[in-house]
């Protein structure tokens, strides 16, 4: 007889204790522990999806609240330039429009030979828009001085359109044929 059989036999109500108990913890350990230990590993993943979601979620947040102080901040700057900068109402553009190039022509030295006044409306725009096609004769140097005038005077003023060509036989120097405008407020509510 081997020793292991030996301990077997004398040992046979201990050792089928010992495997009866090892048995039992085998199922227990098999119906129980292991699933709950599942279980605690997904509850683990899916704790770990929910921050990372919650973390996307608040960046998203975060970003949202910065584009929306964004646009509000953009919103006022719109604003204070209807109230400040544009001209309110088509009285005051063409109060600024026509008299500012004379008078810009006149210091100068150009000579305002004919304009022409457009007013553009359209339906869905709280803006309006005054062009004015100017034509004046004069020198190159002196071309050159109204145009940075405009371009540089803090009224709103656009330039669309220079067109520059020689004078007739007549007269003497160039001809300026420019397109400006300015928008106006129309809106109501600023």
């Amino acid at each position: 007889m081997t020793l292991v059989q030996r301990i077997l036999t004398e040992k046979r109500k201990l050792v089928t204790v010992v495997a009866l108990i090892l048995v039992v913890d085998l199922v227990i350990y098999g119906l129980a522990v292991a699933p709950w230990a599942n279980r605690v590993v997904q509850a683990d993943a899916e704790t770990a999806e929910a921050e990372a979601l919650l973390f996307e979620a608040r960046r998203n947040h975060q970003s949202a609240a910065r584009k929306t102080e964004i646009r509000q901040e953009a919103d006022r700057e719109l604003q204070r330039f209807y109230r400040e900068v544009l001209p309110q109402g088509l009285p005051e553009a063409r109060a600024l429009l026509a008299p500012f190039v004379d008078r810009v022509a006149d210091d100068t030295g150009l000579v305002v030979e004919r304009r022409s006044n457009l007013l553009e409306r359209e339906t869905d725009s709280v803006l309006g828009r005054l062009s004015t096609t100017v034509v004046l004769s004069g020198e190159y140097e002196d071309i050159r001085r109204f145009v940075f005038a405009l371009e540089t005077s803090p009224e709103f003023i656009v330039i669309e359109e220079i067109v520059l060509s020689q004078a007739e036989q007549s007269r003497r120097g160039l001809v300026l044929t420019l397109s400006a405008a300015t928008y106006f407020w129309e809106g109501t509510g600023v």
